[in-house]
């Protein structure tokens, strides 16, 4: 083996160098992700790349311990992307760095891949996009999604990551952080979202029947059009959150499933929140923060607002709990339409 050794502050091996281990490190992908494979070479340099900091010093043995590891990985099905694996320590000691525990893929292109069930939790995703592949040929345009069904992305790093049109249900991203994530027109049935740390999320059109977003950070949450049927929000913070028109487009169509969407906002805080023409039909908001929200022309038949603050709320247009049409904030004609 060639001594790859380099004086300390030197650039790593040249790329000519590590070209011997990308077989070893699709063989590593192809268990933690099988269907990964297909992404190619490409996908394991830009791995490599993410591994492999300019500034170094390489122990002797370093490459020949990193491609065992791979090989390794291949053949036992056991193994989980979570794990610290002996790589993993003999990287910290070559490069004098902390102790790695998650996987990177941050600016990586995963987009269309097929990550169903995999245990994702804690890898670091910033600036990934997983959004769908558009192909277009003779004006025949096709969606291929990524299909993230019960994927755990708990505690994962995924700040800015494009889940746009993405298969999400069930997936589990309690505790993660999703700063600027884009999940519109995904599909989050059942999804978990406990405890994220989500500012600036885009949720337009996206089907969260049933998902929990108990406590989340949401201020500035983009949800125009968002689908909360069965939604629990309770203790979410969404303050400044855009959350018009939510529930409309299954309104026109499933008007008796909407009237029961029991959407769970207790104690939430919807300080300033758009929630102009929201259906909150049967809405739990007890307790909630409305302070300065823009509630005009919203549905809230039947929905509770037992210790909601209401200060400064605009209720211009909307139906109130009771049924009745509230004239409240119609007369601040200064407030935009």
């Amino acid at each position: 083996m060639k001594n790859l050794s380099h004086k300390k502050g030197e650039k790593a091996a040249s790329l000519p160098s590590i070209l011997p281990l990308l077989g070893g490190v699709r063989g590593g992908f192809r268990l933690m992700f099988p269907s990964l494979e297909g992404l190619g070479v490409g996908f394991a340099f830009c791995l490599l790349a993410l591994a492999s900091p300019v500034k170094a010093q390489f122990q002797e043995n370093f490459q020949q311990e990193f491609q065992q590891q791979c090989q390794n990985a291949s053949y036992n099905r056991s193994a989980s992307s979570t794990q610290t694996t002996s790589y993993d320590y003999l990287r910290a000691a070559a490069y004098d760095l902390p102790e790695k525990t998650r996987v990177s893929f941050a600016g990586c292109y995963l987009r269309a891949a097929n990550l169903k069930g995999a245990n994702l939790s804690g890898v670091d995703f910033t600036g990934v996009d997983l959004g769908p592949v558009t192909t277009v040929q003779r004006a025949d345009v096709t969606q291929r999604v990524s299909d993230l069904s019960e994927v755990n992305f708990s505690d994962a790093k995924l700040d800015y990551v494009s889940f746009a049109r993405a298969i999400l249900n069930n997936a589990n991203f309690t505790q993660a952080r999703l700063y600027s994530a884009d999940m519109s027109n995904a599909q989050l049935r059942n999804a978990k979202l406990d405890n994220s740390f989500a500012p600036y999320l885009t949720l337009y059109n996206a089907d969260l029947t049933g998902a929990t977003l108990t406590s989340a950070e949401l201020t500035s949450a983009r949800m125009t059009g968002a689908r909360l049927i069965n939604t629990n929000l309770s203790g979410a913070k969404l303050v400044g959150a855009d959350l018009r028109n939510i529930n409309q487009s299954i309104n026109r169509n499933l008007n008796a499933e909407v009237s029961a969407s029991n959407t769970n906002l207790r104690g939430a805080d919807l300080s300033r929140a758009q929630l102009r023409g929201a259906n909150l039909r049967g809405a739990n908001l007890s307790s909630a923060n409305l302070s300065g929200a823009d509630l005009r022309e919203a549905d809230l038949t039947g929905a509770s607002l037992n210790g909601a603050s209401l200060s400064g709320a605009n209720f211009c247009r909307a139906t109130m709990p009771n049924g009745t049409i509230s004239q409240r904030g119609c007369e601040q004609l200064t407030l935009p339409i």
